[in-house]
């Protein structure tokens, strides 16, 4: 087996030592809590979430203001990052999001959206809509005591200690 010899006067390099080189690509760079923190900062009734976009590729964002401009005012889309590991890369590979919402100026522009259906096709590609209903934060001393609560109620139906007025038990 013979090695390979450069020509004079060039050198040949390391493949493997070269830093990967990755192409420009305009990725949205928030992740699901930037998004949702962002959302506290609008009317629920102006908001409604779109599923299924990652067929959209990476410019959803613009492709879902584009589409749904037609019905009013759009005042932003949120599509957080998706990350995928890939083999032992510790930063793992931006997959096109599946999930965004989108935030428009008017609630009746959203009512008119999801009076068209659930599914709904965009750019070629059917995606599922649905209102956003943004949840209650939970403290986290009522989220303990809740936790207290229910695994007391279950250790007590596992000994089969009866339930008094005091306990919450089910079943």
């Amino acid at each position: 087996m013979s090695s390979y010899r450069a020509p004079a006067g060039i050198e040949v390099a390391n493949v493997a030592a070269r830093p990967r080189v990755t192409p420009e690509v305009s990725v949205p760079t928030e992740n699901l809590s930037t998004v949702f923190a962002q959302l506290n900062e609008d009317d629920p009734a102006n908001t409604f979430i779109v599923r299924g976009i990652g067929r959209l590729g990476f410019r959803s964002r613009e492709i879902l203001k584009r589409h749904y401009s037609i019905y009013g005012d759009v005042s932003r889309v949120l599509v957080p990052t998706s990350h995928g590991k890939v083999g032992d890369d510790p930063f793992g590979r931006v997959r096109p999001a599946a999930l965004g919402f989108v935030v428009m100026k008017d609630a009746s522009a959203v009512q008119t959206i999801l009076r068209q259906g659930e599914q709904q096709q965009v750019a070629g590609h059917v995606i599922r809509v649905k209102h956003y209903e943004p949840t209650a934060p939970t403290s986290p001393t009522t989220e303990s005591t809740s936790m207290t609560q229910s695994s007391t109620a279950s250790e007590n139906l596992s000994m089969n200690i009866p339930c008094n007025d005091f306990m919450q038990c089910s079943g």
